[in-house]
């Protein structure tokens, strides 16, 4: 859950925070408070934890975190194909990050934006065959009720007298 309620936090038995690809505290989440007080970095009175954390995990830089010692040395005892295999995971995983961090601030026609969302609606109608049953069977049944409520509502019958409003006029 990215950065939860006070009150959704309180639920919270374990908590497992990631930053970057590194892990930044693991353990119960009545823990977090004494362990970032241990690193220097004591949450204030009254404050969200999830919030606080985050703002840390957002505002310092890897450097600072690590001088902190606030990401957890993995002490897992792995082979070494193992472990180069996770820090090249880490590594390809960070540089996608990156790239697809950098926003692309030019313009686009509205013709494209509608051509665009409208691939879109497409697709979601291709992959999601049950709601599109479910409103066209809504719609056909919405109109056969109206249709049977409004039947022969526009003719008149031969008992009803024609009257004529221009006469008053």
């Amino acid at each position: 859950i990215h950065q939860p309620s006070s009150a959704v936090f309180g639920s919270f038995d374990q908590f497992l925070l990631l930053n970057r690809g590194k892990v930044m505290y693991q353990g119960a989440a009545g823990d977090l408070t004494v362990y970032l007080s241990e690193h220097r970095y004591a949450i204030p009175p009254h404050h969200n934890p999830a919030d606080f954390v985050m703002n840390l995990a957002q505002t310092l830089s890897d450097a600072e975190l690590e001088e902190a010692g606030l990401y957890l040395k993995d002490t897992r005892n792995l082979p070494l194909a193992e472990r180069l295999r996770a820090v090249e995971v880490i590594n390809v995983c960070t540089q996608r990050a990156s790239k697809h961090s950098e926003v692309d601030e030019r313009r686009v026609s509205m013709l494209t934006e509608i051509n665009l969302l409208f691939i879109r609606e497409v697709r979601n109608l291709v992959r999601f065959r049950q709601p599109l049953v479910a409103r066209f069977g809504f719609s056909s049944f919405m109109s056969l009720l109206v249709g049977v409520i409004f039947f022969d509502v526009g003719t008149l019958s031969s008992d009803v007298p024609k009257v004529n409003l221009y006469r008053y006029a």
